[in-house]
């Protein structure tokens, strides 16, 4: 079920994009951004970051599609001097460069309900987002400083439990946040059959817990790219699509699908091009072979 919650154009955050009106279609850049456009350390590759600012400045549009939330990228989005929307929650949500949603993808309210009923019976701690803001466990630990956003995540305490989450419209994802001992919850259930999207992911430099979540599956990166690459016009233009998961696969067959040489194996086998690491620069690696080079043959030819 899509929400389109805010009816903003994907346009008012993108002034570059209409100066194209008399030039040639600008490349339509997407990257995921951890093992893709950042190292392994959790670093941002400054080759990538000089290559993606060189596109921009030659009037591309660069999106970024990650599974992190709309805070959690906007560190690198802002180093990146983006002012693009932004993809976040592994396509449940496109939002503007303020975080304000443009297109949301909700999970079905029983469901949502269930789930969150689920996840409560656990020893573990719950974060339920509903549009844009993560309500949290009483108990969350926000050491973390993006947890300390409080636009954006809010504690919510078992007494406004209730009045807080209503129908459970609008909820967008529900994730646990524990030890390693939550794989077993993770994996005795069938979250497909419940019209869901499972995601697990270990110990990270972007957050030290053991963290799993579920989504519509109705959603994924693929999805929102898709969908914010017509509404903003740009269908006819040449795609370029980068990243190391199976939600990344989601997006390659928009364009040129591209991997990091330490991708998952479905990444490698699904992608039209596999590059170097990412830590070696992967990003950088394929706008140099896909974008530079093809505007510079181009060039030639119209000389």
């Amino acid at each position: 079920m899509s929400h389109d919650v805010h009816q903003r154009d994907p346009h008012h955050s993108s002034a570059k994009a209409q100066a194209l009106s008399l030039q040639a279609k600008p490349y339509f850049i997407v990257s995921d951004i951890d093992h893709t456009l950042l190292n392994e350390h959790g670093d941002l590759v400054e080759a990538n970051k000089l290559a993606l600012q060189e596109a921009i400045a030659q009037g591309d549009i660069v999106i970024l599609a990650t599974a992190r939330s709309y805070i959690g990228a906007l560190d690198i989005y802002k180093e990146l001097g983006l002012n693009t929307p932004l993809i976040v929650n592994n396509g449940t949500v496109i939002c503007d460069a303020e975080g304000y949603i443009i297109r949301s993808v909700a999970i079905a309210p029983p469901m949502a309900e269930r789930v969150f009923e689920m996840f409560r019976q656990t020893p573990y701690h719950w974060a339920i987002r509903i549009n844009d803001t993560a309500h949290l466990h009483p108990d969350f630990d926000r050491s973390n400083r993006h947890f300390q956003n409080e636009r954006f995540y809010r504690p919510l305490d078992f007494i406004h439990l209730e009045e807080t989450l209503g129908d459970f419209d609008d909820v967008v994802s529900i994730s646990l946040f524990g030890d390693a001992s939550m794989q077993q919850f993770y994996s005795q259930h069938d979250w497909e059959a419940m019209g869901l999207k499972p995601s697990y992911y270990p110990p990270s430099h972007y957050d030290s817990r053991e963290t799993m979540s579920v989504i519509s599956a109705e959603a994924n990166k693929g999805k929102a790219v898709a969908w914010l690459r017509q509404a903003m016009g740009l269908d006819d233009s040449p795609t370029l699509l980068m990243g190391d998961s199976p939600d990344d696969i989601t997006m390659f067959h928009l364009g040129i699908g591209v991997a990091p040489s330490n991708a998952s194996g479905s990444a490698l086998k699904a992608s039209d091009w596999i590059g170097p690491s990412s830590n070696e620069g992967l990003v950088a690696a394929a706008m140099k072979r896909f974008v530079f080079k093809e505007r510079q043959k181009k060039a030639s030819k119209a000389a």
